[in-house]
């Protein structure tokens, strides 16, 4: 064991991992504090009862998982790891109401650089100064008494049978209350920190690491389509917007108050007004609507090829344009242009650019290489917090504005605003999508736009998206879904759009019927396609 100066200010290991557990208890916990609080108000007795419960109960649990991490020589690198995970998920957690479970550690593995720094503030950077870094420099410079090794691991084995004592006492004394809390606040664990950082961490890294699949699965190696059937016929042009942070509730065909979508509006769109989204963040949505698997079936640790390979595969050019942080996987394997760090004047500015750069060049390719084409592009969209940079000044059509990313701090009216100029520009830039395809008298062509998740704009002290599906509020998985089809590609496809637009006005629409639809309405055949999900078979002549 370390030998320390006894000159010096020394603190002993179980005192230190005790006053530890309280730390991380009462700091940074303030969301999991109110849910847990709020739960048992209705009723003084029970609350102060189940409140000094819980925090033994979370004391205890925090100095078992010290008592684990605290030795000799990795003990204080552990800490001070612990201490800045502690300090940025509390920060988070507090200041925008997320959850700390797989997918939001995905996202933060995921991210870009970019999208990181979009986060970076003044009080985060005071945050995790003061919970983060001065407690981790104090136990950096804090000499740690173990003690001899027989003694030592006799007082550890103590300290972690006292913690399980007291866990199982409070469960068996308590036993009904704690059933109602945990059945009727489920995600409250994902609150707790750093144990939700440590379990979602975990979790993640096993399912990415070690349960990922090595090889890549294959989908769909029996597709075939008929050549004959489009022979003849000009070349299709499809084209997939794959949207960003969009919800329904602020998406103007949808019924909302503003006038957002005053260019979609204008043309002849077929609306789906009850579409929901795979997943409430890009890295599970994206390759899930892509994925042949339902929404239920859906797990992002699967490794599999999707549509964009069975296209592909059967002699249908592909091309992904991307202006976001990736295609997650989705685009791996087929032609892909990531256009976010162009350097266009007009479109560009600090490190990234508006999504009219997708379109940059477009017509010229299409001039030069005829023939059929699948494209996908994939926007910005309406990536928070900074929901001001989303759009060139031209379209700040609601004012005032948030012009921070510290959304707490700015009016609910502002944030709004923000958000819905940044709606404004995509449906301009959607607009604009459609009448180049309109200006392409050489190609049958199409546009389906759907967003991959929605956004919660301060409802109920939560902001972003990324909370768990079942806890998700509506505005993070109800999404735009459109489609603009010309007369060309109905006519050749065999397409009723009167048909379709009451179809859509009416009937559920998910990321679900993606995959399916568009093999059925590209005329590929093959088993994993199942009809029920393909949301132009009712409506095509013949089906």
């Amino acid at each position: 064991m370390t030998v320390v100066n006894k000159t010096r200010f020394s603190l002993g290991a179980i005192k230190l991992i005790v006053l530890l557990a309280l730390f991380f208890v009462l700091a940074g916990n303030q969301q999991f504090w109110h849910r847990t609080l709020a739960f048992f108000a209705s009723d003084s007795t029970t609350l102060w009862r189940m409140g000094a419960s819980i925090g033994l109960v979370t004391t205890s649990l925090m100095t078992l998982i010290l008592s684990l991490v605290l030795w000799p020589y990795v003990g204080k690198p552990l800490l001070i790891l612990l201490l800045m995970c502690n300090a940025g998920a509390a920060y988070f957690m507090n200041s925008y109401g997320i959850y700390i479970d797989r997918d939001m550690v995905q996202n933060v593995f995921e991210t870009d650089p970019a999208e990181a720094a979009e986060l970076f503030n003044l009080k985060l950077a005071a945050w995790i100064g003061l919970a983060g870094i001065l407690p981790s420099v104090l136990v950096w410079r804090l000499p740690i008494r173990y003690g001899r090794w027989p003694r030592a691991l006799l007082y550890r084995a103590g300290l972690i049978l006292a913690a399980l004592a007291v866990i199982g006492a409070n469960a068996g004394l308590f036993f009904q209350d704690y059933a109602s809390y945990f059945r009727n606040q489920r995600a409250v664990r994902r609150l707790f920190t750093p144990a939700n950082v440590v379990y979602a961490t975990g979790d993640y890294v096993n399912h990415s690491w070690f349960r990922k699949p090595s090889v890549l699965e294959p989908v769909g190696t029996d597709a075939t389509r008929d050549a004959k059937a489009s022979a003849g016929q000009p070349p299709l042009l499809l084209v997939i917007v794959v949207g960003e942070t969009a919800r329904a509730a602020n998406f103007g065909l949808d019924g909302y108050s503003r006038q957002t979508t005053p260019e979609l509006a204008a043309r002849d769109m077929i609306n789906f007004p009850k579409a929901t989204s795979c997943g409430t963040a890009t890295a599970t949505s994206v390759p899930c609507m892509f994925s042949p698997m339902s929404r239920e079936q859906y797990k992002s640790s699967q490794h599999m090829e999707g549509l964009l390979d069975i296209v592909q595969r059967v002699g249908l050019p592909v091309l992904w344009r991307d202006n976001n942080s990736g295609c997650k996987g989705t685009c791996d394997r087929v032609p892909n242009e990531d256009l976010s760090k162009a350097k266009d004047p007009q479109l560009c500015r600090d490190g990234e650019c508006f999504d009219e750069i997708l379109l940059q060049g477009l017509e010229k390719r299409l001039a030069d290489k005829p023939g059929n084409l699948v494209l996908v592009l994939h926007q910005k969209g309406n990536h928070g917090p900074a929901y001001y940079l989303r759009y060139p000044p031209a379209f700040e059509k609601f004012t005032p504005v948030c012009r921070t990313n510290k959304l707490q701090e700015c009016q609910r009216e502002q944030i709004v605003n923000a958000y819905d100029n940044a709606l404004l520009y995509t449906d301009h830039f959607l607009g604009k999508t459609i009448d180049l395809l309109k200006a392409q008298t050489g190609y049958r062509t199409a546009l389906w736009y759907m967003s991959d998740h929605g956004e919660s704009l301060g409802e109920n002290n939560l902001y972003l998206h990324g909370a768990p599906y079942a806890l998700a509020p509506e505005y993070q998985t109800h999404i735009p879904m459109v489609q603009w089809i010309s007369p060309a590609f109905a006519q050749s496809t065999g397409l009723n759009l009167d048909c379709l637009r009451q179809q859509a006005a009416s009937q559920p629409a998910s990321h679900d019927n993606l995959f399916h639809s568009v093999l059925g309405l590209l005329d590929i055949h093959t088993q994993v396609y199942d009809p029920a999900l393909d949301l132009f078979r009712t409506c095509r002549s013949g089906h």
